[in-house]
């Protein structure tokens, strides 16, 4: 009887030099495929406190804020962070869901404050054997029954990431922050008491020009009511006829007319520059009129203040 020997169940009982050469170079590329590799994903949410909710949804996220950029499932990342106004937050303060963040402090963060949420996935290659049926290669059933694949293997607790994906995620941007430049952000109340002394000296310039005339029967118009005197009738201070125009009424200035020696209403007279009229004709021919003008735009005044305050600041952040 003719005995059979099975090729598949030999080890090679006469290993050549082609064999011991695979064996070398399988085992070599099984040392290299074996080292394990890190890589990590980050993923970045930013919003700005409105100091009046506690909740804050994917749609809540800066306008400048990368798209895509969402609040992750917990569970499927390593580990996350909260930062609020650039301050590494307690897990104790916040919970984290997919989509939204809850903050759990009573106190609110003031509107404007940053709110950065930080999720960072972490994976690991791990060698693994051929699958059941996958052809193997090698005309050595031993070298390629040891050959070996890697697949990416997540931190416990994390999603499964390829490094591949990883590097191609890093490459393209993704967890890039934004253009603006995320400032941090003080809410500072200030109250200010105390007094402040201010002492005013004025001094005032009264420049007072005085004009006299005695009237005649021409100047006297009993029809009209009236008694109209020309700038000509009038003598000055010194004596001598007026020259010119009678001097109008400065800003802030004032003009008195005495009939008589009595000072008369605002209302009874009137002056032009070439003459003055009085509204009553009663009066006597050789009756002396005054007409006295005060100009005060000559005054200045001259204020220091002596400022005695404090200032109490309180800056929340």
């Amino acid at each position: 009887m003719r005995q059979r020997t099975s090729k598949t169940k030999l080890k090679c009982l006469r290993p050549s030099s082609r064999c011991r050469s695979n064996r070398k170079r399988d085992r070599s590329h099984l040392e290299r495929r074996s080292s394990p590799r890190i890589g990590a994903s980050l993923i970045y949410y930013l919003a700005y406190s409105d100091d009046r909710k506690c909740m804050y949804k994917d749609q809540d996220a800066a306008a400048l804020w990368p798209a895509g950029s969402g609040i992750p499932d917990p569970q499927k990342v390593t580990f996350s962070q909260l930062y609020i106004n650039g301050i590494l937050q307690p897990a104790c303060n916040y919970e984290q869901y997919t989509g939204k963040i809850r903050l759990l402090t009573r106190e609110l963060p003031p509107a404007g404050v940053p709110v950065i949420l930080q999720c960072i996935t972490v994976s690991l290659n791990k060698p693994y054997a051929n699958k059941p049926g996958r052809k193997k290669r090698g005309k050595c059933s031993q070298t390629a029954g040891a050959r070996r694949r890697t697949k990416p293997e997540a931190v416990p607790g994390t999603s499964i990431v390829s490094y591949d994906r990883i590097n191609q995620n890093i490459k393209e941007g993704e967890a890039s922050m934004p253009p603006a430049l995320i400032k941090p952000f003080a809410l500072a109340t200030s109250v200010i008491a105390g007094t402040v002394a201010t002492t005013t000296d004025t001094t005032v310039t009264d420049a007072v020009t005085r004009l006299n005339a005695t009237v005649t029967a021409a100047m006297i118009d009993a029809g009209a009511g009236t008694t109209t005197i020309p700038a000509g009738s009038f003598l000055t201070d010194a004596g001598e006829p007026l020259t010119g125009d009678i001097p109008a009424i400065t800003s802030g200035g004032s003009m008195n007319l005495y009939v008589n020696g009595i000072l008369q209403q605002a209302g009874l007279f009137s002056t032009t520059a070439t003459a003055l009229t009085i509204a009553t004709a009663a009066i006597l021919e050789g009756t002396p009129v005054n007409l006295e003008m005060h100009d005060y735009s000559g005054t200045t005044s001259t204020s220091t203040s002596v400022p005695s305050l404090t200032v109490a600041t309180t800056v929340a952040t």
